[in-house]
């Protein structure tokens, strides 16, 4: 279902990308609110999210994560760090 790679993977991928990108996209969220007033997620930005324990904050994060997968290539990924979750909980 989703590969693991090492931290060394991670960032070869990473740094192939970025040497091979001649273009900066938006990524859609397919969150109306978020897309028009972002204009989608800027490709090489970080994000942060905070808010009160219990409100959502991880569940917000991977539904748009998902929605934004579905329209990726075959090339490019996705990044999530998360300080309070492990994988397994997320």
């Amino acid at each position: 279902m989703y590969e693991i790679n090492t931290l060394a993977e991670i960032k070869a991928k990473f740094e192939h990308s970025i040497a091979h990108s001649d273009s900066c996209s938006s990524l859609k969220t397919e969150c109306k609110i978020m897309d028009e007033t972002l204009n989608g997620l800027q490709t090489r930005q970080l994000y942060f999210l905070g808010a009160r324990p219990g409100v959502g904050k991880t569940t917000l994060t991977v539904n748009l994560l998902d929605n934004i997968s579905k329209n990726l290539n075959e090339n490019e990924y996705i990044l999530l760090f998360s300080l309070e979750m492990s994988k397994i909980d997320i």
